[in-house]
């Protein structure tokens, strides 16, 4: 007990200085106030790797902002779950927090219930336990409806994601729980074909290729420490070509008055294998290609309009005009490379013909120091549409045309918007306030 004492006491001091720095004075308390309460009945029951996990979650929603009514739920509910405190202890922080709790209880019931704390909960209360057979039917019979399901469930896009953020420390940390590999093997897929999805969905990218590379590796370690090794070995030349070719392309640029931000892409070890799987190539082949973005007037950040009537408009033509002459920059700093997308092209168009979900940007690929460098080119407007559009696109398309669902799926979008904006920027004037 004094082991797990000692390090959840670091972690809660951490994530009370975090919440502190954007929330009203003595707003952290209640974090405090939770932590005593599982320290004095639930630490040790509930095991040093769900409290862990607890504890990682409440940091990183934390991180983004969320106000102490979510971080305060996020760090109970596995002690809820359990029922190791007392309802009459768990009153003081309020009916938000119990209805938070509920919520979060409520998709693990529909959604999780074969993880074994989910498991033990539904036993504990009498709820009917379908064997394994039957569960996998409904969960095969019903697998295009979880989306749907998980959204309808979840009353606020920050009970979605506090969600999604407990898949992605569980995953992270699964070795820690000693599961039987068909139970392992469950939760990866499960996180690939469900949460990941959600992610997407939701515009939280980071979440999703977090998720994706944690349970590919569960499911295919070898394959995935393959790939890791492969990256490891070239990391440092890569890297190096790459903050070369932002320099070059940087400077042409500005000598041509172009105010452009322009940064590298993270490839993702399960986008990696995915693109191996398609295209048969190696993984050092396809790992050789660079990437690069440029976005143009990144200083101009609009407001994007989430309704789905107007997802396809086009962006100001100022904006249009600017990534053409981009394009035409690069193409004069380097040989474009014919083929790549389609036939005798180098270019794939998005901006004069968009995606059905609003979707804007330049796709082409260059050679670059004997090397394939693959450029996305939009401007800050046609970026934010990127992040934060193509969720209103998805979740209006999964929750329907009705007019209760669409405002719910309107108010999911402007605060995901929010917190990537936190997330992005780092700006913690807006957080707590949401």
């Amino acid at each position: 007990m004094n082991e797990i004492s000692n390090w959840s006491d670091t972690a809660i001091q951490i994530i009370t200085q975090e919440a502190d720095k954007y929330m009203p004075f003595g707003k952290s308390i209640a974090l405090k106030l939770g932590y005593d309460l599982i320290m004095k009945y639930s630490a040790s029951k509930i095991g040093q790797s769900r409290w862990e996990l607890s504890l990682e979650s409440t940091l990183h929603v934390t991180e983004l902002g969320f106000n102490i009514e979510f971080l305060t739920s996020t760090l109970l509910y596995y002690s809820f779950l359990d029922g190791t405190i007392p309802e009459n202890e768990l009153i003081i922080f309020g009916p938000g927090v119990n209805y938070h709790l509920q919520a979060l209880l409520s998709l693990d019931i529909n959604l999780e219930s074969y993880l074994p704390w989910v498991q033990a909960y539904l036993n504990a209360h009498n709820f009917p336990i379908y064997d394994d057979n039957k569960k996998q039917y409904w969960i095969n019979k019903n697998r295009e409806a979880r989306p749907n399901a998980f959204l309808g469930m979840a009353p606020t896009p920050e009970i979605a994601v506090i969600k999604l953020v407990e898949r992605l420390y569980l995953l992270k940390e699964l070795a820690n729980f000693n599961f039987p590999n068909q139970l392992a093997n469950t939760i990866a897929s499960e996180s690939l074909e469900l949460h990941a999805l959600i992610a997407e969905m939701l515009g939280v990218w980071t979440i999703k290729w977090k998720t994706e590379d944690y349970a590919f590796k569960v499911l295919h370690p070898n394959i995935y420490h393959n790939i890791v090794r492969d990256i490891a070995e070239h990391r440092q030349k890569r890297e190096a070509r790459v903050d070369r070719a932002i320099s070059i392309i940087s400077a042409r640029l500005a000598e041509n008055n172009i105010n452009a931000k322009v940064v590298g892409r993270v490839k993702h070890i399960y986008g990696l294998y995915q693109k191996v799987k398609k295209t048969r190539k190696s993984v050092q082949e396809i790992n050789d290609s660079l990437a690069i973005r440029i976005i143009v007037n990144p200083d101009i950040s609009e407001k994007i309009i989430y309704e789905p009537q107007i997802i396809n408009q086009r962006s100001e033509i100022n904006d249009e005009q600017l990534c053409y002459q981009t394009r035409d920059i690069l193409f004069n700093t380097w040989e474009p490379a014919i083929g790549i997308y389609e036939e005798n092209s180098s270019i794939r168009d998005y901006i004069s013909k968009p995606k059905e979900n609003g979707y804007q940007s330049i796709h082409t690929t260059v050679i670059f120091e004997g090397k394939l460098l693959e450029v996305q080119i939009r401007s800050q407007t046609m970026h934010d549409l990127a992040e934060y559009g193509a969720a209103a696109h998805w979740i209006y398309k999964k929750t329907g045309k009705t007019v209760s669902l669409s405002k719910k799926y309107q108010n999911y979008v402007d605060r995901l918007a929010k917190y990537r904006q936190i997330f992005e920027t780092g700006n913690k004037s807006v957080k707590g306030k949401m």
